[in-house]
């Protein structure tokens, strides 16, 4: 029996002047009917390429998608007028919802391009929004105006619902409860796809420690604002919760720190910057960091409601409104400390006569090999005299699955899981055994979960 959908060698090149951008190249991939699926990468992966030519508002360079055994590739415009009208339903990150126009009104515009709708104050109902049908989206959180254009996309009854990073301008918390809607809809009204284009899902580093007076500290912090009211408040508040053993360093521009960390490989685990700075605002020197560390976390401080939104183009961890109490940043400190643990600790192994220690972060997977194991990082691998009941006792089943009888993967470094195999980031293939697909998929489902 073939996939639902189909992506076959596809390939998109958008030419500007006498320059070619290659936005996907040689693509293939299959998703069954039913199945919840997050497309996630970084910025100019192609995330969003992949949801404009599967919603049939693009057109193939080379290849095929099949979707429903057609070729929609190969539609001519009328044809991809009528998929696109009555096949798939799209959410967006700014909701595109109409103003002047009731919750119910909005739901109930897709009466007029399709006729096999189903009833929209049950869609309301299903997203929790029935006691708000007659409210305006200016009376409504961003979240509640995300699960209205959630309701309509429902209501217009498709095979397919594509959302782009539909929790892109959504506070951390509220992403986790739009995600969770959409996972309970794809399961209970049996449509066939959910396609995200980002998800939050981060891993994070934790290779770095500080030392004070020869102890170590779990956790590094840099903070940067160019306010000393606002310092000496973040100070006093991590005095005064020491007990989450977080060290701190204090910056006062952002071209300072940039320096340290560019020039003297300072690396942190978590940035707390002012956004309104002289010279470099903290969005610009977030961008700056986020080029050389992929895995930080960053929490910005404003006083400001209108950079709220703005914070998250950034890959953003969470913020903090001024002014700035213990409470606000203990907040912070515990979520960041939760993420952290996750996956803080070192793999310890021995090789020969003598013991090593790797970051559990940089460990893609583990494969038995006869009487050895061997663990596969992202750069190098190495060998190690153990058995794997030695190796499982070390790891946290949280972050870590078994998919083989010879293989143990990181849930954090799967790239894709494709039919019977799953895709590292490594870029290697690993065969799922069928006894564990449905314990890995949960489990997968279950670490997105805690990280977005």
């Amino acid at each position: 029996m073939s996939a639902f959908i189909s992506f076959e060698n596809v390939k998109k090149t958008y030419h500007m002047g006498e320059i070619d951008i290659h936005a996907l190249d040689d693509v293939s991939f299959e998703i069954e009917q039913g199945e919840f699926v997050i497309i996630a990468g970084a910025s100019g992966a192609g995330k969003s390429t992949i949801l404009n030519l599967l919603g049939g508002m693009d057109t193939v360079s080379e290849g095929k998608i099949i979707v429903d055994g057609r070729e929609i590739s190969s539609y001519k415009e009328k044809d991809m007028t009528l998929y696109r009208r009555y096949d798939v339903g799209f959410v967006f990150q700014f909701y595109n919802l109409i103003p002047t126009l009731t919750v119910y009104e909005n739901v109930s515009l897709v009466g007029d391009i399709t006729k096999n709708t189903l009833d929209y104050e049950l869609m309301l109902d299903a997203v929790g929004l029935k006691d708000h049908k007659d409210k305006f989206p200016c009376e409504l959180s961003g979240g509640e105006q995300q699960r209205v254009s959630i309701a309509r996309a429902l209501a217009k009854n498709p095979d397919i619902i594509l959302a782009d990073e539909p929790t892109g301008v959504l506070d951390i918390e509220t992403g986790i409860q739009v995600l969770r809607l959409f996972e309970k809809m794809a399961y209970e009204l049996c449509v066939s796809k959910y396609v995200l284009s980002r998800m939050f899902a981060k891993t994070f580093h934790c290779n770095f420690s500080k030392y004070v007076n020869g102890v170590r500290l779990n956790y590094a912090v840099a903070v940067c604002d160019d306010s000393r009211t606002d310092v000496e408040m973040l100070e006093s508040a991590f005095d005064k919760l020491a007990q989450y053993q977080f060290s701190y360093e204090v910056y006062f521009t952002a071209k300072e720190l940039l320096k340290h960390v560019i020039d003297y490989g300072e690396m942190y685990h978590l940035y707390i910057f002012d956004i309104e700075m002289p010279e470099m605002n903290g969005l610009q020197l977030a961008k700056e960091i986020r080029k050389i560390d992929a895995k930080a976390l960053f929490v910005f401080l404003t006083g400001y409601t209108q950079y709220v939104m703005d914070v998250f183009e950034v890959i953003t961890f969470d913020y903090i409104s001024k002014p700035i109490t213990v409470e606000k940043l203990e907040s912070v400190l515990l979520k960041a400390m939760q993420y952290l643990h996750m996956i803080k600790r070192d793999f310890v192994f021995q090789f020969r006569k003598n013991q090593f220690r790797i970051s559990c972060d940089d460990i893609v997977y583990f494969e038995k090999k006869g009487r050895q194991a061997v663990i596969h990082t992202i750069s190098e691998n190495f060998k190690a005299n153990m058995t794997t009941e030695e190796i499982w006792k070390q790891l946290d089943d949280k972050v870590f699955a078994h998919i083989h009888v010879s293989y143990i993967i990181n849930l954090g470094h799967i790239r894709a899981i494709d039919g019977d195999e799953v895709v590292m980031d490594n870029e290697e293939r690993l065969l799922i055994a069928r006894s564990h697909k449905q314990n890995l998929k949960e489990k997968h489902m279950e670490f997105v979960r805690r990280m977005v």
